[in-house]
Order: C-alpha cells, then sequence, then structure tokens
C-alpha cells in the first residue's frame, strides 16, 4: 500500500474515523461527571549517601558511585516494598478507625462514609481500642496476619487508601546527583494524600535503619564470641606455662642456661688449670727432695707439720675458690692472713725438723727448703682445688640434666602462646573493625526530613480523560480501519484481479457510487474508451467480418449485461453496426436497441449452432460489425460450446468488490478447455481512485485544482515538478 492509497483510504473512511472518537469523548465525558478532584503531596528527605561525612569519611576519600547508586537504589526500593507498604496501610486504617467522625486533618467525610459503611460497628469493636493508636495497630496486625476479621485482609489486598497498590503510586526520585531524594504521592482526598506520606516517612526512615544496622550485629556477635574463645585459649596457655615454670624452678630459663654454660666454661679452665699446677708442682718437689736428700714423708710423720699443711691446704684452696668466685662464704683478706701466719709457721717447723735430722755445712737449706714447701703447699693446694672444681662440675652437669628437657617443653608452650597471642590480636582488631562498621552504619543510617509533607489541588483529569479517550479512539479506528484493508481478501484492483486469475487484463469498469454522478460518467467514459481501444488491438489480426465477442461471467450478478449495453451503445454512436444477443433478465424489460436480442436460459441452448438459431428468427449476420454474445454465469454449467467456438474473443467479467475463490479456478478451468481459448478479463466495479494506473487522474473539480494537484506531488515525493 503505497502512501497515496493510504490517505485515499482515510479519506474514504472519514465520517467513521471522526465518529469513533467523538462517541468515545462523549461517553468518557458523561461517566466522569462527579469524579473528585486529585491532591499531591511532596516531601524531600536527606539521605547523606553520597557526600555526608562518617567514620570512614577519614580513610578513603574516593566515592564509588556504583555503589552510592545501589544504596540509593536500596533506599528506595524500601520506600517501595510490600511490607512497608502494607505497614503504611495499616496504620493509616487504625489512625482512622479511632475517628469517631470525619476530621479534615486526618479523613475527608466522602472517605469516612465509606470506610464506616465497609467496617460493621461489631467487628471495629473487635480491632478498636479507644484512644490506644499502639494497641489498635497490634490488632490490626494480627487480623492482617490470621485472616479473622477478614475485612481488614480485605482493606489492604485490595481497597482504596489503605491497599498496597492504592499506596504503591508513591513516587521516590534521586534529585540529580545530591543526596536528596523526593517523594510525591497522589490520592482523591486531601487529608489522607499528607497523613499517608507523614507515616511513610516515618516507616520507612525505621525500617531502613533497622535494615542498615542488622547488617553488622551478627558480625559483631560472632567475633565477640570468637574473642572470648581466643582469651579462654590464651588464658589456659599461660597457666599452664605459670605451672610449667614452677614445677621446674625456672625464672629465666635462657638466661639461667646461658649463665650455667658460662660458669661451666670457667670452672673447666681452672679444673684444667689446677691439674696442670699439681703436676708441676710434683715434679719441682721430686727435683728438690733429690737435691736436698730427703723424703717428703719423713716430715710428713710429723703430726704438727702435717695439720698445719692440712690447714694451710685447705685456707689456700678456699682463697683460691673465692679468687674465682665459686666461693664467697668468708672474707678473702682474713684467710689470707691465716693463709700467711700458717705458710710462715711451717716454714719453720720444717727448718727446724730438717736441721737437726740433716748436716747443713756448705748447703743452701734455708732457700732449698722454701721451694720445696712452697711447691708442697701448691701440690696441696691444687690437688684440693681440682677436687672442689671436679664437684661443681658435677652439679652443673646435673643441672644441664635437669634443664635439657625443661627447653623443648617451655619452646613448645611459649609458641602456643605466641600464636593464640597473634589470634587473640587479630580478632580483637577485626572486632575493632567491626564495631566501627556498626558505629558508621548506624551514623550513615540518619535519614533527615528537609521539607514536611506539603498539600497542592492538582483538580481531576476529566478533561484530560476525555482527550485522550478521543486521541485513542481516533488512533483505533485508524488502526482498525487500516487492518481491515489489509485482511480485505477481495481483488480491490484491476492488477491484483490479472494477477490472481492469471488473465491478460483488457479494460476495466468502475464502482457507480451515486453521490459522485460526475465522477461515475467521466470514469465511465474514459474506461469504455480504453476497453474498446484494447479490444480493437486485440482483434487487429482477425480479417472476418463482423467481429465476434464473447461475454461471460463465473457468477451472477458480475455486471456482463450492462458492460454489454455500454459498449454496444458507444460503437453504435459512432455508426457500426452492432449486433447484442444476451440472457433474459429477470423483471426487466428486455427490448432496448433494435439490434438487441435476448434468449432463454436453458438446456436447448447448449445443443445451438448459430446466433439466429439460438434467437429464433432469421437474421443476416454479415450486416453487422460487431456481434456480442453475453452467456450466463458459467458455474451454472450453460455454456453453448459451438456459439463460443465461433467468436474471436472471449471476455469474463469479474466483480473487483468480491474474492477469487477455489470453485471460481476450477471453472475458468473448465471453461478453458471446451472452449480451447484463454478468455481475457474485464474488471467490473472499480472504485474511480484505483483506476489510475489505467485511465490516469479523474480530473473532475475545478476548485483549489492547483493546489490539490501539488499536494498530491508532494505526498508521492515529487519535488522535481514545475511546481517547486
Amino acid at each position: 500500500m503505497t502512501f497515496i492509497e493510504l490517505i485515499r483510504l482515510l479519506l474514504s473512511n472519514l465520517k467513521i474515523i471522526f465518529l469513533v472518537p467523538i462517541v468515545m469523548a462523549v461517553v468518557v465525558h458523561q461517566k466522569t461527571k462527579n469524579m473528585p478532584n486529585s491532591y499531591e503531596s511532596n516531601t524531600m528527605v536527606y539521605t547523606g549517601i553520597a557526600s555526608g561525612f562518617n567514620i570512614e569519611s577519614s580513610m578513603s576519600s574516593r566515592i564509588d558511585k556504583y555503589s552510592v547508586n545501589t544504596q540509593f537504589d536500596n533506599l528506595i526500593n524500601t520506600i517501595k516494598s510490600k511490607n512497608t507498604l502494607q505497614e503504611v496501610g495499616l496504620r493509616l486504617l487504625a489512625t482512622h478507625l479511632l475517628l469517631d467522625e470525619p476530621d479534615p486533618d486526618f479523613i475527608g467525610r466522602p472517605a469516612f462514609i465509606a470506610l464506616k459503611q465497609s467496617v460493621s460497628e461489631k467487628d471495629r469493636k473487635k480491632l478498636v481500642v479507644q484512644g490506644n493508636f499502639d494497641l489498635t495497630f497490634k490488632k490490626l496486625q494480627k487480623a492482617f496476619e490470621t485472616g479473622k476479621p477478614a475485612i481488614v485482609q480485605k482493606r489492604i489486598n485490595g481497597g482504596p487508601y489503605y491497599s498496597s497498590g492504592a499506596l504503591s503510586s508513591v513516587s521516590a526520585k534521586r534529585l540529580n546527583s545530591s543526596d536528596m531524594v523526593k517523594l510525591s504521592f497522589q490520592s482523591d482526598d486531601a487529608a489522607v494524600c499528607r497523613l499517608s506520606l507523614e507515616i511513610l516517612l516515618e516507616v520507612f526512615i525505621r525500617r531502613y535503619r533497622e535494615i542498615k544496622v542488622s547488617e553488622t550485629n551478627d558480625v559483631v556477635e560472632y567475633f565477640q564470641e570468637e574473642l572470648r574463645k581466643s582469651k579462654a585459649f590464651l588464658d589456659d596457655s599461660e597457666a599452664r606455662m605459670k605451672q610449667f615454670r614452677e614445677d621446674g624452678r625456672i625464672l629465666n630459663y635462657y638466661e639461667q642456661t646461658k649463665a650455667i654454660a658460662v660458669k661451666k666454661e670457667a670452672i673447666a679452665d681452672e679444673y684444667k688449670k689446677a691439674l696442670g699446677s699439681v703436676k708441676a708442682s710434683k715434679a719441682i718437689l721430686e727435683e728438690l727432695e733429690f737435691k736436698l736428700g730427703i723424703d717428703h714423708k719423713f716430715f710428713l710423720k710429723n703430726e704438727e707439720v702435717l695439720r698445719r699443711k692440712d690447714n694451710l691446704a685447705e685456707v689456700s684452696s678456699q682463697i683460691a675458690l673465692m679468687e674465682i668466685g665459686e666461693d664467697s662464704t668468708r672474707n678473702l683478706e682474713n684467710l689470707r692472713r691465716k693463709a700467711r701466719i700458717l705458710r710462715s709457721e711451717l716454714k719453720q717447723d720444717l727448718v727446724d725438723l730438717y736441721t737437726f735430722t740433716h748436716s747443713t755445712e756448705g748447703v743452701p737449706v734455708q732457700q732449698l727448703l722454701e721451694q720445696w714447701l712452697g711447691n708442697l703447699i701448691g701440690q696441696e693446694v691444687n690437688k684440693g682445688l681440682a677436687n672442689a672444681l671436679q664437684e661443681r662440675l658435677d652439679e652443673i652437669d646435673q643441672l644441664y640434666d635437669e634443664f635439657a628437657p625443661l627447653g623443648s617443653g617451655l619452646k613448645k608452650l611459649e609458641r602456643e602462646i605466641g600464636l593464640r597471642e597473634r589470634s587473640y590480636i587479630q580478632i580483637l582488631h577485626d572486632l575493632n573493625m567491626a564495631l566501627i562498621r556498626q558505629q558508621n552504619i548506624q551514623l550513615s543510617a540518619q535519614i533527615d526530613v528537609v521539607d514536611k509533607p506539603d498539600l497542592k489541588s492538582l483538580g481531576n483529569k476529566r478533561m484530560l480523560l476525555v482527550i485522550v479517550s478521543f486521541i485513542v479512539g481516533f488512533i483505533l479506528t485508524i488502526a482498525a480501519v487500516i487492518t481491515i484493508e489489509m485482511l480485505d481478501t477481495t481483488l480491490k484492483t484491476p492488477e491484483k484481479a490479472s494477477r490472481t486469475t492469471k488473465l491478460e487484463l483488457i479494460g476495466a469498469f468502475p464502482l457507480l457510487i451515486k453521490k459522485h454522478r460526475r465522477v461515475n460518467a467521466v470514469a465511465e467514459k474514459e474506461c469504455v474508451d480504453r476497453t474498446l481501444s484494447n479490444l480493437k488491438v486485440a482483434l487487429s489480426q482477425v480479417p472476418d467480418q463482423p467481429l465476434r465477442i464473447c461475454m461471460f461471467s463465473i457468477q451472477g450478478r458480475e455486471g456482463v449485461t450492462m458492460i454489454l449495453d455500454k459498449l454496444s451503445q458507444n460503437l453504435r454512436a459512432i455508426g457500426l453496426k452492432v449486433l447484442c444477443v444476451q440472457a433474459i433478465r429477470q423483471g426487466k424489460k428486455n427490448q432496448g436497441h433494435e439490434d438487441d436480442y435476448f434468449y432463454r436460459t436453458d438446456n436447448r441452448m447448449l445443443a445451438m449452432k448459430s446466433v439466429p438459431q439460438l434467437i429464433g428468427r432469421k437474421i443476416d449476420e454479415s450486416a453487422y460489425d460487431y456481434i456480442f454474445l453475453g452467456i450466463p454465469s458459467i458455474l451454472k454449467g450453460h455454456i453453448p460450446t459451438d456459439l463460443v467456438h465461433q467468436c474471436h474473443l472471449n471476455m469474463m467479467v469479474l466483480r473487483a468488490t468480491r474474492s477469487w475463490y477455489e470453485a471460481d479456478r476450477n471453472a475458468l478451468d473448465t471453461f478453458c478447455q471446451l472452449t480451447e481459448q484463454k478468455p481475457y478479463l474485464l474488471a467490473n466495479g472499480v472504485r474511480p481512485d484505483r483506476l489510475t494506473p489505467m485511465i490516469g487522474e479523474v480530473k473532475v473539480k475545478k476548485r483549489f485544482q492547483k493546489l490539490r494537484k501539488l499536494v498530491k506531488r508532494i505526498l508521492k515525493f515529487e519535488f522535481k515538478s514545475k511546481e517547486f
């Protein structure tokens, strides 16, 4: 369908296109006579989500836009959630049920009367606790959950003002990129409109804060429990460490073991030195005894000398031990003084004893005896020192045996305590971070109301509904017209009829509309002329006279008789002799022109061999230029085969206002088989605007002719014409 065809289609259905929307607009106008006014309430809240300061603000200055958008989505979804709206509806219903009469601050008179009529007095007594909003609200909640009485569920699930559907029209929108959120709500009751928004603010702020805070409660409780367990484990390990130290008498294991090792090394060195000194003293004693010619056993047999020697050895050993730090129980100076006295007395005793038993002439006895005594005392002192050091080494080895197994146990306990201490510190850190996060969320969940809910009247939407109904009706009607046109299976145009029937088009006749007489006359004349021209071309190769033309239709009332009359009249008007033979028309005058003849349609016509035999008269066929033979619809089977075979051209008349059926196809195939000749197609009943491809534009209106021509060129996008 071209654009021009679309315009023509709409113009042809212009009345119904405007009539339907007008009727719809009138109906809506009448139905909305008592339509109430609409009111709108607006408020604005500050969220602080994007730019608000909190505990974590100093940690990072980067703003995650995705996270901010997610938080705003969560906030808006909380506002519009089903549970939030249900609670708002229950609180609003509780407020209204507590009223005994309409209050302009809470509910208008029409809404109050409707509520009073919908809630029986019996149900109201069960639900309302006079003067106590909280108890009334709790009863409504319980009634909504249990369904008893059912009026609560009915009002919350589907009633006006209180249902989730009625409250879901609330609009929540973030203002640009700010922290502000604008809330809007519309209702046909002014008090309900504002009160609903006030209750919604209270409910959603509380629910949003609870949701935000509950995010970290479980985390904080988890870390607190883990911290308690970790502290118990750490205390247990430290208690076992304390008991281990007490049982092992450990003050500082590492310092003690270090001190023992150092002491053992020092004592071992002194022990080796003492043994070396004993050996050296023994060798010197043997040398001196040889020179003196004495045996030291002789001196030691004297009890007094032996006693003083032992005392001197003991004192000298104590002095040596004190000097190396192994014994500090006595005064070192006193011991040294005593040692000097014992040494002097022992020396004198030895000199006296030697002088008494040996001759000293020519021998330096005094000096040798001093050397011998010194080495003897040194030998005894070193022997005593070596024995004392050996005992100390044995004691240290015992300490080694005691401390060796304590080291692994102590190390194990220290590792365990270190691990549990690190775990405790990490859990404590995580708990602190969770507490900071919890406090931060509590601070960020603070929503402040910037503008309290206001109220403004929007009037009613009656005129808007009327306009919308007209526009919708207009669009739907146009769509219906176009749809019907697209679904229409009729042939419509001569071109489509030719494609459908697969016959060559020889002509077309217009659909005659009574109110368009001038159009009918012009279009009919041009169609007749074009058809006759095509006939002459088709019969130009026929030498015989007269030219015989058979005209038929598949079904009745296709217009065969009318077309025969028009063609005959036009040919006779130019002076040609035309014989027109056709079937008798029921209820009409059969005789029109003297050369028009009629026959009855019965089975006898099938055996007719000539036109005179068919009409029952003797006529001179050679006296005519054209002979038109019209036969009835071929679906009835009345086909005079011999007469049809004598015709030079067959024409099938087909109404463009009907569809092409399989029966039509079969009948046409039968006719072609009987006549062995494919007929031409003549389309009848074609709308004048669809005859343009054949006869061009039908020019009958002189008013605004140039303007009409210009508009048509514009619609055809013919911008290169002279008019432009």
